[in-house]
């Protein structure tokens, strides 16, 4: 929540020609934008002074509307995006994959395989339950609890045992 006042206004603009907004917490980035016709909308709101929830700010320049992008993720802001694509973060050397390429199993064993899967553990399946029973569990598990629950369930049972 935002205070009702404090000594960082965040100054709200938008660009008349695309319908674009753009905040910003520098006056001399605001001044520069309505030189370069930005309409002023004045204050949006004020900044928390002590900045506990830093706010992210990426640009595209390639972006014809919409090149600023605002996020409280540091992930995505150093270059993850939850796209289900390979990617490579350049500021940290590392090439990035989604689960489905090295792990499409899910830990309530529904095999998410797609173009992008790479390898699968088959040699590792024998924890498969193929009994009436198992597959019942199963049934429960996939279609009546859901895999989110299920996950979170399984993750609490491991930590008890």
């Amino acid at each position: 929540i935002a205070p009702a006042s404090s000594d960082i206004p965040v100054y709200r603009l938008s660009n008349p020609n695309t319908g674009e907004h753009h905040f910003t917490t520098d006056a001399s980035e605001r001044d520069a934008l309505v030189a370069s016709g930005w309409a002023d909308e004045g204050i949006g709101w004020y900044s928390d002074p002590s900045q506990a929830v830093p706010l992210l700010r990426e640009y595209n320049p390639n972006a014809v509307t919409g090149s600023h992008n605002y996020t409280l993720d540091a992930n995505e802001h150093n270059g993850l995006i939850a796209n289900g694509e390979p990617q490579y973060i350049e500021k940290w050397g590392m090439r990035i994959y989604p689960f489905d390429y090295f792990s499409p199993l899910t830990s309530t064993r529904v095999l998410r395989k797609s173009n992008n899967t790479y390898s699968i553990h088959h040699f590792a399946s024998s924890w498969v339950e193929t009994s009436l029973w198992g597959k019942i569990k199963m049934f429960i598990v996939e279609n009546i609890l859901g895999r989110e629950l299920t996950d979170r369930l399984i993750r609490w049972k491991r930590r008890m045992i």
